[in-house]
């Protein structure tokens, strides 16, 4: 997610908003049953791969060893040091998003188009029941927009019906840049969440009408069993019914802060003011972790076969630290830190490798039982961030040096 935000700036607005959960539009008698569905092997539709916000594909295996090239494409992207937008594939297409939306063909790179469309975070693909093909769903600062995922059709080099639909909490206008950060949607089961003015919304994907908003617009959401988790600084980790919007008890703040959240088969994960935590689903607290001589404040968790993988600041080197998430006991750390700017990168775990967007380094493979460095990439001369990794089958997606790339062992 390429965004600029302080970290002072998004304290400031943890308390600011409070209320009960207000229904907007109810659910149609049609709506699809929740069913958890895990993202196949051909697709990484959001960023953090799935709902619940693991970023790790069970049936996806990258390079390992020696990366190359399959392909690369140039992409407009701002200049900056802060780390680009993950890569999203579905239905054998990959949409990068930067000064411009760029889908191309995920074999061969073969443009299928572009837009003049500028996005700070990218979409989720999500299917619904009024479109044969699935929906780009992009956040906004006031709500979402869903758009055709080929572009539309077109004549005489004009496009028809590239966008399907829009959602906005009001009909104010907002405008990005200014050190704004947008916070990437999430697809669940017929429904986009997206935060919008310090809110969380709950979007149908069909109509774009929105069903349902709360409390809760300063992270990522996770999803799991038809429950919402939102991260807030001030409230703990507010919990919603996925369907209707009802709130349930939110698991506590009287040990720390939550700033994140992701959503793991038997915990939550959840990064804190002070390190991470794990809870159970019941809202106790199972374990906390408070290195000494490290800290971490915003940034996204991966977590995968029962370790948690993170970014944390030292004094003089940051670190990617591997955390057992039964027990809280740290398993390794790595100097192949993600980049921290504007926050944590999100690392990207698969077959036993975690993939990380680095500062200095490129794009770098760390094996995930050891730790160990596999190897490094990067081209040119730029030492920019690159973009977390979206894994799918055999081939690696990021967005680095100008270019949307595909890597693939050698």
């Amino acid at each position: 997610m390429d965004h600029n935000i302080s970290r002072r700036r998004m304290l400031s607005v943890c308390g600011a908003m409070a209320g009960s959960v207000v229904a907007i539009s109810p659910l149609t008698a049609d709506h699809p049953p929740t069913t958890n569905r895990t993202p196949s092997e051909r697709e990484w539709p959001m960023e953090q791969y799935d709902a619940a916000g693991t970023s790790y594909s069970r049936t996806a295996s990258g390079p390992k060893e020696n990366p190359r090239v399959r392909w690369k494409r140039p992409l407009n992207t701002r200049l900056g040091f802060t780390y680009k937008s993950t890569p999203i594939i579905a239905e054998g297409r990959v949409y990068a998003v930067d000064q411009e939306l760029l889908c191309v063909d995920a074999i061969d790179g073969t443009q299928i188009f572009r837009a003049d469309r500028s996005y700070p975070a990218p979409p989720a693909v999500i299917t619904a029941q009024a479109y044969r093909s699935p929906t780009l769903a992009f956040a906004t600062q006031s709500g979402a927009e869903g758009l055709h995922p080929t572009g539309g059709r077109s004549f005489a080099g004009i496009h028809f019906g590239s966008t399907r639909w829009q959602a906005s909490l009001d009909n104010t206008v907002y405008f990005f840049g200014g050190g704004q950060q947008q916070i990437p949607p999430v697809a669940a089961d017929g429904t986009v969440l997206v935060t919008a003015l310090n809110d969380l919304l709950a979007i149908d994907a069909s109509s774009g009408d929105i069903r349902w908003h709360g409390t809760g617009g300063e992270a990522r959401p996770a999803v799991r069993d038809n429950t919402v988790y939102v991260p807030s600084f001030s409230k703990g980790v507010i919990r919603y019914n996925l369907e209707t919007g009802s709130a349930m008890s939110s698991i506590g703040t009287s040990s720390f802060r939550p700033l994140s959240v992701a959503a793991a088969p038997d915990c939550l994960v959840i990064g804190t003011d002070r390190g991470l935590a794990g809870a159970n689903y019941d809202g106790s607290t199972r374990w906390q972790y408070k290195p000494s001589g490290l800290d971490r404040d915003y940034g996204a968790v991966a977590v995968a076969e029962d370790v948690a993988y993170a970014g944390f600041r030292g004094d003089d080197q940051n670190w990617l630290v591997a955390i057992d998430i039964a027990d809280g006991s740290e398993r390794w750390r790595s100097k192949m830190a993600p980049e921290q700017e504007p926050q944590f990168a999100p690392p990207t775990v698969a077959d036993g490798v975690v993939y990380v967007p680095t500062e200095d380094d490129g794009l770098v493979a760390i094996d995930a039982a050891t730790g160990d460095t596999r190897w490094r990439f990067t081209e040119g001369d730029q030492r920019l961030p690159w973009s977390p990794a979206a894994v799918v089958s055999e081939t690696l997606y990021a967005v680095g040096n100008g270019h949307l790339y595909a890597l693939e062992e050698t």
